[in-house]
C-alpha cells in the first residue's frame, strides 16, 4: 500500500476529491490533507508520502513552490498538480520539476483513477528493481573492479584486523597473503611543464586517456613479472609487492627490476617521466601504511636526488623498528574510541595493543618509551577535550608516581583501562554539556530576533559556527520541538501579548513579530488558538 496526501486550499474540492475514489482499492492510503504549501511542507517533514497531489494556485506557498521545496528535500515524491484551464500552461513550464502528471479542474473520478494507475504501476517497478536480486547482482558485477580498488586502498589506509583482510581478499579472490610486502608509489610528471589552469574538453581528455594508456601498460608490466598489485590514488600510481620468495631480498631484486621497466617504457614512449618511491618492507600486511608513508618519504627525496629514477627509502634513511610504528596507529584508534565508542571496544583496543607487544621482540626500553607514548596521547586527548586532570588522576596526585608504582604488564593494562573509561565518560558529560549550552545560545538568539522577517534555521547556525543538520539534531533532542515549531510558538505567544496590551492593529502585530504576510498570521494563529487575532483580541 503506498501512501498520498493531497493538497488544496478549497476544502470542497479536497472532499470531493477524497470521497469519490476508493483509495485503497487503488493501492492507496491517505495520510494526510493540507490546505497551502507551507501547512504540507510542515506534514511531509512528520511523514513523507510516495504520491502528493496538488492544487497550483494556493495562498502563502502555491504548487510551484511546494514542488520546488519538495524537490530539493524529497526527490523520490510523485507529484500530480491539479490545475484550472487558465493556468494550464504555466503548469507546463513547471516541467523541470520533473511532475508526474497535470489533472485539468474539474477532476473526474475516471480520469483520477487512470493517473493513480499509472503512478501505481511506476512505484511498483520502482520498488521491484530495489528488491530485484538478480539486477543488484548485475550492478555489483559492474562494480566489483571499483570495490575491489577501495578494498586494496583501505589496506593501505584503513586498520583493518587480520580476520578481515583474509575475508575480504578471498571474497573478492585477490591472493594478497605472503611473505612479505612492499608498497612503491609511481608519481608521473610531463617532461615539459605545459599543464594549464584553463584546459580546454580535448585536451583535459588527451591527458585521461594518455593515464588510461599509461595504467594499462603499468599493469601489464606488473604481470609480467608477477610482483603483485596496481590501483590508483590521489594521481598516483601505487604497487603492492607480494612477496612469495622466502628472503626479502629475492622479492625486492624482482620488484626493483619491475619498476625499472617501467620507468624507462614510460620515458621512452610517453611525454611523461616517473619518479617511484619505494617503502620499507615490511612482513606484516597490517603495515602496509608505514611502507606506504615510507615511499611518500622517498619521493620527497627527489629535491636532492632528482628526478626520473627510482628511491629506495632503506637506502636513504635507517628503517624503523615495524612493531612500534605501526602500535603507533593502534595508539590513534585508542583515542578515537575514547571520544567516540563504548568501553568494550576501549578495551579491545588496549588489549590488542599488549598483544602485540607481548608477541614482538623490542627491548624493554621501547616498551617504556611506547607506554609513555601512549599515556600522552590520552594525556592530550583528554586536555583537548577540556577533562579536569584532577578528576581523572585524583587531586594533587603525582603521574608519575602512579606509573613507577606499576610493577607488571597486568597492573599497566588496569590503569590504563581505569583512566581511560574515566576520559570517556567526562567526554560524554562535556559533550552533553555543549549540547545545552549551544541550545540555551540559540534560544537566546529567537529571543532577540523573532521580530526580524529573515530569521531562519541558517541564521542561527552561522551565528553557533554549526551545521544545520547537527543544530537540528540537538535543538530537537533538549526542546522536543523542531526550530520552525518553537520559532512559530514563540511568536504567537508574543503576538497574544500584544492583542492583549496594545491596540495595534493586527497587520502591525504580525510585523512585530516577524511576519512578512499578515495573511499568513491571521491563518497561522487561528490554526493554532481556534480564533483569528480580532477574535482572540474581543473574546
Amino acid at each position: 500500500m503506498y501512501t498520498l496526501m493531497l493538497v488544496d486550499d478549497e476544502e470542497i474540492v479536497r472532499k470531493s476529491i477524497l470521497k469519490n475514489i476508493q483509495w485503497e482499492e487503488q493501492g492507496f492510503e491517505v495520510i494526510g490533507e493540507a490546505e497551502n504549501g507551507k501547512e504540507a511542507l510542515d506534514l511531509v517533514e512528520r511523514n513523507i508520502p510516495d504520491l502528493l497531489i496538488t492544487d497550483i494556485k494556493m495562498p502563502f506557498l502555491d504548487g510551484i513552490g511546494l514542488a520546488t521545496e519538495l524537490r530539493k528535500k524529497y526527490p523520490t515524491i510523485k507529484i500530480v498538480f491539479l490545475t484550472g484551464h487558465d493556468e494550464f500552461q504555466y503548469a507546463k513550464e513547471a516541467i523541470s520539476l520533473d511532475i508526474f502528471e497535470y489533472i485539468l479542474k474539474p477532476t473526474s473520478a475516471s480520469d483520477l483513477i487512470e493517473i493513480l494507475s499509472k503512478i501505481k504501476t511506476k512505484l511498483d517497478k520502482e520498488t521491484s528493481e530495489k528488491e530485484d536480486i538478480e539486477l543488484l547482482r548485475e550492478h555489483y558485477t559492474k562494480s566489483l573492479p571499483v570495490l575491489k580498488e577501495n578494498f586494496l586502498n583501505s589496506l593501505i589506509f584503513n586498520n583493518l584486523s587480520k580476520e578481515e583482510i583474509v575475508q575480504r581478499s578471498e571474497y573478492y579472490n585477490i591472493d594478497i597473503m605472503g611473505n612479505g610486502y612492499c608498497i612503491s608509489l609511481i608519481d608521473l610528471e610531463k617532461k615539459e611543464n605545459t599543464y594549464s589552469s584553463n584546459l580546454s574538453f580535448e585536451q583535459w581528455e588527451h591527458i585521461e586517456l594518455t593515464r588510461f594508456a599509461q595504467m594499462s601498460t603499468i599493469e601489464g608490466i606488473i604481470k609480467k613479472y608477477n610482483i603483485g598489485l596496481v590501483l590508483t590514488n590521489n594521481n598516483k600510481i601505487i604497487v603492492i609487492t607480494i612477496a612469495k620468495e622466502s628472503k626479502k631480498e629475492s622479492s625486492l631484486i624482482k620488484t626493483f627490476n619491475c619498476l625499472e621497466e617501467i620507468r624507462i617504457y614510460i620515458e621512452k614512449f610517453s611525454k611523461y617521466k616517473a619518479t617511484i618511491g619505494v617503502g620499507t618492507f615490511v612482513t606484516d600486511i597490517s603495515s602496509l601504511n608505514l611502507s606506504y608513508n615510507s615511499a611518500m618519504s622517498a619521493l620527497n627525496y627527489r629535491i636532492l636526488l632528482g628526478d626520473n629514477r627510482i628511491i629506495f627509502i632503506e637506502d636513504i634513511e635507517a628503517k624503523k623498528d615495524e612493531e612500534i610504528v605501526q602500535d603507533d596507529t593502534k595508539v590513534k584508534d585508542l583515542v578515537t574510541a575514547i571520544k567516540f565508542e563504548t568501553e568494550k571496544e576501549i578495551n579491545n583496543h588496549i588489549e590488542s595493543i599488549f598483544d602485540k607487544f607481548i608477541n614482538s621482540n623490542v627491548t624493554i626500553k621501547d616498551y617504556e618509551i611506547f607506554f609513555l607514548d601512549i599515556v600522552t596521547s590520552i594525556l592530550k586527548t583528554a586536555k583537548e577535550s577540556n577533562v579536569d586532570i584532577d578528576t581523572i588522576f585524583g587531586k594533587n596526585s603525582n603521574l608519575f608516581i602512579q606509573l613507577q608504582n606499576l610493577k607488571n604488564v597486568n597492573q599497566i593494562k588496569a590503569w590504563l583501562k581505569d583512566i581511560c573509561f574515566k576520559i570517556k565518560d567526562s567526554i560524554v558529560k562535556e559533550r552533553e554539556e555543549g549540547y545545552k549550552l549551544l541550545v540555551i545560545k540559540s534560544l537566546d538568539y529567537i529571543d532577540n530576533n523573532y521580530h526580524n522577517k529573515d530569521v531562519s534555521i541558517n541564521k542561527v547556525c552561522q551565528y553557533l559556527h554549526i551545521s544545520s543538520a547537527y543544530f537540528s539534531y540537538i535543538f530537537k533532542k533538549e526542546t522536543n520541538l523542531t526550530f520552525v515549531n518553537y520559532l512559530t510558538n514563540k511568536r504567537m505567544e508574543k503576538a497574544k501579548e500584544l492583542l492583549k496590551s496594545t491596540d495595534l492593529k493586527s497587520y502591525e502585530i504580525a510585523e512585530k513579530v516577524g511576519y512578512a504576510e499578515s495573511n499568513y498570521f491571521s491563518y497561522s494563529f487561528k490554526k493554532l488558538y481556534g480564533k483569528s487575532p480580532t477574535g482572540y483580541r474581543n473574546g
